[in-house]
């Protein structure tokens, strides 16, 4: 008998249920979901003796294989349900980089294969209630399987719902009365009927507040300044995240550049915070009926993900810019062109929607703003039927021309591209390979999410427990908290050490890079520098460099990181020149200068678009 029990359950509860008892003391179990915390808590409660089913190249290859079936099933959802509701939920977001309705389809196939083989695990833990009930019920499963779920589930999922609303409304409270505490006669942008303005949407953490007073935006470098000395009056939208300092001090410090922030909090009524949150709750209840992929019933799937989308607050935010954009012709706030970083999720579509609904006339213009896309992180690809009809810019001003051609590959429309400047990696522009003048130093790039983290280290410290002449940086993500930084790297070994500072720095020092699910690898790759990948053990690998056969595939074991390492640290003359060769003749295409030409990328006029009189 196949034992399929939730992830929440516990090994004590196991053994309560004898099933120890009845399957002695090891055996072969499999974990579905990509929470690597806990796969690993199970790891170590079931001990050595229990071998784990690998599986990541299966799924790889599965998701690879789906994500055009995937893609077209969803444009067909989204033109049934072509609502403000629907592009801000998590369904048509498709956003891989946590859990997503597709991990689930994928680890639904991956059990049926998998259980159905010659000798299948006694155990099966899982993540997700639906397909755990997914596989309980299947035909090909009767009478092999017994469950083992958590009866609290459902409430727990309920009490969580009941917080995280409870949480989103007490710091609309607070953002609400900080905006007012801090608020300043230039809280509303005054007119200058000479320029022409132009709205730009950032995201923005601790790093943005210089001590000179100067703003130092992550994503848009300086192209506020160069449209500024083109002539153009420019407002920032700031969107605050994972700040260090108290939201009442960025709002302080954005009080000090009166005209140049524009606040929701300034616009919008307690009602407006009610109706987003009414928006994404009503998410819950979206998508009635059954749903077939490829053959498989995924009902219960989808019903579990509209559920889980109903509670992610921090949705409410973008769905408040559909209101803020209504108050601000209601304010008569002049507006002529809209920019916001392009990566076809949540956070640009109600914005999108309503400029296109109160303020035809405005110009949306959206900014790719990553130096390569990842073949697996399903929001940044598009169909050509979806294009037709989503929220999407105007048009899209691409980090180069490499990554122009990559677009209309990802299903964007030719016409909708413009080739740009790398605001983000002029660092890169000329830049020879790296003559590795620290040639023990190892580069970790930590990614955003603490058990994607926490996955890499265990990695890292499994591979290399002793220093052997070597020395590990951890560069954080900008965005990780600084409180899981600490909680994950407490205890580490002398040989590791946080740095900290702008990536290229390090780059210029390192003597190989190691990264996870993030675009920096291709950035390291551009400056000439050995990289290895690390994957997933039970998630999706997001690795850009897959794109590229030159480069070897993400490691999944301490075994497979170490010799890659230490391969990477013992290359040859000849093979760093063909590092550097590459290097060079791709940053000929991935990376643009900021001249004119490639900053007018971003005042394009549409011809067809006249303002409201």
């Amino acid at each position: 008998m196949i034992r399929l029990c939730h992830a929440a359950v516990s090994s004590a509860t196991l053994k309560r249920k004898r099933f120890f008892r009845e399957t002695g003391d090891s055996g072969q179990w499999l974990y579905l979901g990509r929470d690597y915390l806990c796969f690993r808590n199970w790891r170590q409660a079931l001990g050595p003796s229990w071998e784990h089913r690998e599986y990541s190249n299966e799924l790889q290859s599965l998701a690879h294989k789906w994500r055009v079936p995937y893609l077209d099933w969803v444009t067909g959802l989204g033109r049934k349900n072509n609502t403000l509701a629907w592009w801000t939920s998590s369904v048509s977001e498709r956003n891989t980089y946590g859990s997503s309705l597709y991990h689930s389809i994928c680890y639904l196939s991956i059990g049926l294969s998998v259980l159905a083989s010659e000798r299948p695990p006694s155990l099966v833990v899982i993540e997700s209630s639906a397909v755990l009930h997914a596989l309980a019920g299947h035909p090909d499963l009767a009478g092999r399987v017994h469950v083992l779920d958590s009866r609290t589930n459902r409430l727990k999922e309920m009490c969580r719902w009941i917080a995280s609303w409870a949480r989103y409304f007490i710091r609309t409270a607070g953002s609400v009365w900080n905006a007012y505490v801090t608020r300043s006669p230039g809280a509303t942008p005054e007119e200058e009927k000479d320029r022409p303005r132009v709205l730009i949407h950032t995201c923005i953490d601790d790093s943005y507040f210089g001590e000179d007073g100067v703003a130092r935006d992550r994503y848009f470098g300086t192209l506020a300044r160069e449209l500024r000395h083109r002539g153009y009056d420019v407002v920032v939208l700031p969107w605050i995240y994972s700040l260090r300092r108290s939201q009442r001090e960025a709002f302080r410090w954005f009080r000090q550049h009166p005209g140049e922030y524009l606040l929701p909090e300034d616009f919008c009524s307690p009602r407006d915070y009610v109706w987003a949150a009414g928006i994404v709750m009503r998410q819950s209840f979206m998508l009635k009926g059954q749903h077939v992929f490829l053959g498989m019933d995924i009902t219960g799937l989808v019903r579990e993900a509209c559920r889980q989308q109903g509670s992610r607050t921090e949705t409410a935010r973008f769905v408040l810019y559909y209101r803020l954009v209504r108050h601000l012709l209601n304010r008569r706030v002049r507006l002529d062109r809209f920019i916001d970083m392009h990566e076809n999720m949540v956070t640009e579509k109600p914005q999108i929607m309503a400029f296109r609904e109160f303020m035809p006339w405005v110009t949306l213009v959206g900014f790719q703003h990553y130096s390569e896309s990842i073949p697996l992180m399903l929001c940044l690809f598009t169909t050509p039927e979806e294009a037709e009809f989503a929220p999407h810019p105007d048009y899209i001003v691409c980090n180069s021309p490499h990554m122009l051609s990559r677009m209309e590959q990802m299903g964007f429309p030719r016409d909708k591209l413009r080739a740009g400047p790398s605001l983000r990696y002029q660092h890169l522009i000329g830049k020879p390979a790296s003559a590795a003048p620290e040639s023990k130093k190892v580069l970790v790039v930590l990614p955003l999410g603490r058990d994607y983290t926490a996955e890499m280290m265990d990695l890292l410290l499994e591979g290399f427990r002793e220093p052997e002449g070597l020395e590990f940086w951890l560069k954080p993500h900008p965005m990780l908290d600084e409180k899981e930084l600490r909680t994950i790297t407490r205890g580490i070994p002398e040989h590791f050490s946080v740095v900290e500072g702008n990536m290229d720095q390090w780059l210029a020092r390192a003597a190989c890079v190691v990264v996870s699910g993030s675009t920096s690898s291709f950035e390291a790759a551009l400056a000439g520098i050995p990289v290895v990948v690390v994957g997933r053990r039970t998630d999706l690998d997001l690795n850009p460099l897959s794109w590229f056969s030159e480069f070897a595939p993400a490691v999944h074991s301490p075994a497979e990181l170490r010799d890659e390492v230490l391969h990477s640290l013992s290359l040859t003359g000849k093979q760093m020149g063909a590092l550097s060769a590459w290097a060079e003749k791709m940053r000929e295409r991935a990376i643009s200068a900021i001249t004119d030409e490639t900053v007018g990328a971003f005042m394009e006029q549409r011809g067809e678009k006249r303002r409201a009189s």
